[in-house]
């Protein structure tokens, strides 16, 4: 049995993000041999103390080369790869001890799938934000009002909590265009922008065959959903001044306190024939 239709002011967000990116490509044969004589240099005490000069020209035989192996190596620094000890950065990486040379733990991935990241670029994203459903659009959702009606949620209580790892989630489920192919993230910033759209939603308030407060949104299943879940809150605060005792709510706000509880009201019937609430 439907008792009444209320009109519920839901926060939209809308949000930037700077999304920093590489492509994943193979390493040159110089890189490769960097990464495995710096895991070495470790393992083997010879090798370790031997530098990078020395280890091409003397063991490996390859002379004439200097100027594109130190910007293999400066290459793998300037990633991230491979990490350098504070007291060797006066002198030249290719007259270094080789033990100074580390694989990070990024660099430790990338060796064991023989790959490597290109320089990193930054691209920029938006998104709007629902609260309902904990998720992202890129569209901007209709009939959005600047002011909220009467009721409404608190704009604090349904922010987005983590909005960069919510980001980066929505990016790998549904790339852009700048993340087609062998893509990867590094690292997303995002920021929610100050100024609050406001949703309205018609929730259809009914009473079930078992006699429980049941909130409805035509043609939104994900906010009947995410109201079900907090129905007994919603109702305790303000929908039974206006079914029970008859009191028209005016500019009630749901606060964060008010949507701790998720257990469900049930309407019955009093000794005097009339309507209280029961929290189970």
């Amino acid at each position: 049995m439907k008792l009444t239709t209320l009109h519920v002011g839901v926060p939209i967000f809308w949000l930037q993000a700077s999304v920093e990116h590489s492509v994943v490509r193979k390493p040159t044969v110089f890189e490769r041999m960097i990464m495995r004589l710096s895991r070495r240099g470790i393992e083997n005490s010879a090798v370790g103390n031997a530098t990078l000069r020395t280890a091409f020209e003397d063991h490996l035989g390859a002379n004439g080369i200097p100027r594109l192996l130190e910007s293999s190596a400066n290459e793998l620094l300037r990633l991230g790869i491979v990490r350098r000890a504070d007291s060797s950065r006066s002198a030249s990486i290719l007259d270094q001890p080789i033990r100074t040379l580390t694989l990070s733990p990024a660099g430790q991935e990338f060796y064991n799938r023989n790959t490597l990241p290109s320089h990193p670029t930054r691209d920029a994203v938006e998104f709007y934000y629902l609260p309902w459903s904990n998720s992202l659009v890129n569209e901007r959702p209709s009939r959005l009002a600047a002011s909220p009606p009467d009721l409404a949620f608190d704009v604090r209580a349904l922010a987005p909590r983590d909005p960069s790892s919510l980001v980066r989630a929505t990016l790998t489920e549904q790339p852009p265009r700048f993340l087609r192919g062998e893509s990867r993230i590094v690292n997303v910033e995002a920021d929610v922008d100050d100024t609050v759209s406001w949703l309205t939603l018609d929730v259809d308030l009914v009473v079930s065959a078992e006699g429980y407060l049941e909130l409805h949104v035509a043609g939104n299943k994900a906010a009947t959903d995410w109201l079900t879940q907090l129905e007994s809150t919603i109702v305790q605060a303000t929908l039974l001044k206006t079914v029970v005792s008859g009191e028209a709510p005016s500019e009630v706000v749901f606060s964060t306190d008010e949507m701790r509880s998720l257990t469900r009201l049930e309407l019955v019937e009093s000794a005097l024939g009339a309507r209280s609430a029961v929290v189970h």
